[in-house]
């Protein structure tokens, strides 16, 4: 018999797949697993505004910064100022950037 109802049950199983996602995800070194998720997402829909991204992979502004800051620095992004609003930026892959997010795409597997 259940004891916890449909919405807790359905936390849980939202929580376990999260956390088996973090523990497989294989990116290679030097790349943590938000960054992972950062390129995996440009790589299909590149050319987004950083609070679009961060919305889409439910991440706060401090970690989407974070996570962003690195991958420019370390060569696999680049901001461009938006057209649309001047206080956005539009995020790019760079060339070695979609080759980095296509290996990581590759070694993210499913933990089920």
């Amino acid at each position: 018999m259940l004891t916890a109802g449909p919405d807790a049950l359905l936390r849980d199983i939202v929580r376990l797949y999260v956390r088996g996602q973090r523990m497989h995800a294989k990116c290679g070194d030097g790349i943590s697993t938000v960054q992972c998720h950062v390129l995996t997402e440009l790589l299909q829909t590149e050319g987004v505004p950083q609070q679009t991204l961060a919305e889409r992979l439910g991440l706060d502004k401090g970690r989407i910064s974070r996570a962003v800051d690195t991958l420019l620095n370390d060569g696999f992004i680049a901001k461009l100022p938006s057209e649309q609003d001047c206080k956005s930026v539009i995020l790019l892959l760079t060339p070695p950037g979609h080759i980095r997010a296509r290996q990581a795409g590759a070694g993210i597997e499913r933990p089920f």
